[in-house]
């Protein structure tokens, strides 16, 4: 159970938490404070520093001291409370994603301008944005959150058991085959023991303070059984540490059908709450997709009439709308001001899906997904490239991913029966499949279209420019092997199937 301090700082971190909710809802309504301000001015203010200017700029102050609050409580939060320290991460990932602050900025600058009707609309754009930001920060855990939350933790106890239950097994058959080692032996099969006995103490601390009782007490007796296991090897008595060895494999073997049981109980909320959650994140991607192609279309009818050369502001917005795309900096690292771009995005849905394996084809998308983004950022960061062939890599992505929320939907839409049919499957985690079968083949259907995609793509450029450069050829042979190792996952799928 949880100390009494350490009851005192998780309520204070929750109220520091409520707090910034707080304060992100003072910030929506100053914001339409100010936007009503605008909306009933009825003459412009002169050019310079305006009242309502200065308002903008206290309004985006606010914001910047929101941020700073949550680097600070950050740490705790993940530590006590990582799903709420998801969430508020997530608010301020899309907040800066949507570009808020500086969209703050240019409100600001139009009012000391004059420009009353452009920063109105400005500012109606930012309160839906904020609105949303706000439904992030205020939506309480449901039971299929809470579940979710459980069912992780859960899955990562039972790996460390299962460990567990290897090692001591190998320590045990050397202790069975140890009467006749030297006492140094003996003190070396002690240590290793001793080493084995920490872990399972380690494991014990942390489901105490998850004031889980699933599998915790078989735990606890179990690293007492290690423990008296290490002393038995030190009073030369191999044979006693193996029965506590025994002991001690019995106990994890009870731990962990408690919480296989509480798994299989957990699962129908926990996949549901994942799709739900791979489905959000990938909207967020495709909304953010969608504007990076809108700015790079822009920025090309800036380019064309002006002899095809950019000046060096819009030089400036290539380079930041492709490092949009491109950056992997992780939202977690404190060493960087920016945020994942869209690249970085798609890794973190690879790592937390790697975690347990519970699709074999989805991981395959979105890592290609992620290699797209990174070329196409590459061509606008690096090469300055905002034509045609550039916002076609964009769409196609911004198809992908359409392609998978829908498949994301349908899959949170099964009946039953259906459920009931997709949890016998296993993945090659022995997890329960994600997607049931049809799921798998639907996901199999995307990443091939994908790929026809690009093939096409490939071909009409080919024809257009009436031959095959290195660049061109480089393309060609890249997608050649991403359909091999299409084919080589569908024949592993298959295999897999009954």
């Amino acid at each position: 159970m949880l100390s009494s301090d350490r009851r005192i700082k998780v309520k204070e971190q929750r109220c520091e938490r409520h707090n910034m909710q707080l304060r992100l809802a003072i910030l929506l309504l100053s914001f339409s404070s100010a936007s009503y301000a605008i909306s009933q001015e009825a003459t412009p203010p002169a050019a310079g520093s305006s009242p309502l200017g200065i308002r903008q700029q206290r309004v985006e102050r606010m914001m910047n001291e929101l941020q700073e609050k949550f680097k600070s409580l950050k740490p705790a939060l993940q530590r006590n409370e990582p799903q709420q320290a998801e969430r508020l991460q997530l608010a301020l990932n899309t907040a800066k994603g949507l570009l808020i602050q500086k969209r703050m900025d240019d409100v600001a600058r139009l009012l000391d301008e004059s420009r009353l009707d452009a920063a109105d609309d400005g500012q109606k754009a930012l309160l839906k944005d904020i609105r949303t930001l706000i439904a992030l920060l205020l939506e309480q855990q449901s039971d299929r959150q809470l579940a979710l939350e459980e069912y992780e933790r859960l899955a990562r106890w039972k790996k460390r058991i299962e460990n567990l239950i290897q090692t001591q097994t190998a320590q045990r058959r050397d202790s069975e085959h140890s009467a006749a080692n030297s006492p140094q032996a003996l003190e070396k099969l002690a240590r290793s023991q001793d080493d084995l006995a920490n872990q399972a103490l380690n494991l014990d601390r942390q489901m105490q303070q998850a004031e889980s009782s699933i599998g915790q007490p078989h735990v606890a007796q179990a690293h007492q059984s290690m423990q008296t296991a290490a002393t038995d090897l030190r009073k030369q008595d191999p044979r006693t540490a193996t029965q506590q060895q025994s002991r001690a494999i019995t106990e994890l073997e009870e731990a962990l059908q408690q919480i296989d049981k509480r798994l299989h109980e957990l699962q129908p909320q926990a996949r549901a709450e994942k799709l739900a959650l791979l489905e959000d994140r990938f909207r967020q991607m495709l909304t953010t997709q969608q504007r990076l192609t809108e700015q790079t279309a822009t920025l090309e009818q800036k380019r064309i009439p002006a002899g095809g050369q950019f000046n060096r502001a819009d030089r400036n917005a290539v380079r930041a709308v492709g490092e949009a795309e491109r950056r992997m900096d992780s939202a977690k690292n404190e060493a960087h001001e920016n945020q994942a771009g869209l690249a970085g995005q798609a890794q973190q849905m690879l790592d937390m899906l790697s975690q347990d394996a519970e699709s074999a084809v989805l991981p395959h998308i979105i890592e290609q997904l992620r290699d797209d983004l990174i070329d196409v950022g590459n061509l606008l960061a690096d090469n300055l490239r905002t034509d045609q062939p550039t916002t076609s890599r964009q769409s196609e992505i911004e198809t992908t991913l359409e392609e998978l929320i829908a498949t994301l939907q349908q899959s949170q839409q099964q009946k039953p029966g259906d459920l009931a049919s997709s949890e016998s499957e296993r993945g090659d985690s022995g997890q329960p499949s994600l997607f049931p079968a049809s799921g798998e083949l639907k996901l199999l259907r995307i990443a091939q279209m994908h790929i026809n995609r690009q093939t096409a793509a490939l071909d009409e450029a080919r024809l257009k420019s009436g031959s095959t450069d290195d660049t061109l050829s480089a393309a060609v042979r890249h997608v050649a092997e991403r359909q091999a190792a299409l084919v080589e996952l569908t024949a592993q799928i298959l295999n897999r199937r009954p």
